[in-house]
């Protein structure tokens, strides 16, 4: 059975002894947008934000999205065989075609 696919990853979650947390993730959302958002709590955002906590996000239109994984390609991977190695580590199936 194939892996559901990924709709939301966490790209960090922190908290230092102080208390303060910094989270930031990556999601996928239904209506085609990509979301990024994040959060610092604590004393710090206190200090710099005037609030317990500093929720943010940045939205990209979903008519956008597919541009982001083309360049994301191109600066990441120089061959297919390293694309491919990527695809298999993250359980994201893929099918490899040729002329013969």
């Amino acid at each position: 059975m194939e892996n559901e696919p990924v709709t939301r990853v966490v790209i960090y979650e922190t908290e230092d002894e102080k208390g303060d947390r910094r989270s930031l993730a990556v999601e996928l959302r239904s209506s085609g947008e990509l979301v990024m958002d994040g959060c610092d709590s604590g004393p710090l955002a206190e200090k710099f934000f005037g609030d317990w906590d500093y929720e943010y996000w940045r939205t990209v239109p979903a008519d956008r999205v597919g541009e982001i994984a083309l360049r994301l390609i191109a600066e990441r991977f120089g061959s297919d065989t390293s694309f491919r190695a990527w695809l298999d580590r993250h359980g994201i199936p893929s099918r490899f075609d040729c002329w013969r």
